[in-house]
């Protein structure tokens, strides 16, 4: 997957409820990392990641929940 869509799709992680997408979820967690690069605090991105067998769903953690892979 190229970065910029990658991107593209971080932006569109909702916070309430699950977004389905088709990569593993360690891929999904890697593209949020790099998105994170370079960025502190509140600017940077926590998720959730739940993993299927045929891709993984995504939302935004809340402040003081846990985050990455979940499950």
């Amino acid at each position: 997957m190229p970065k910029a869509i990658g991107f593209e799709i971080v932006h569109k992680i909702p916070e309430n409820k699950w977004m389905t997408v088709r990569t593993t979820p360690q891929a999904m967690f890697d593209l949020i990392s790099q998105y994170n690069r370079g960025k502190f605090g509140w600017s940077q991105f926590r998720v959730k990641i739940k993993k299927h067998k045929d891709g993984c769903s995504v939302k935004r953690s809340k402040r003081g929940e846990k985050h990455g892979i979940v499950g």
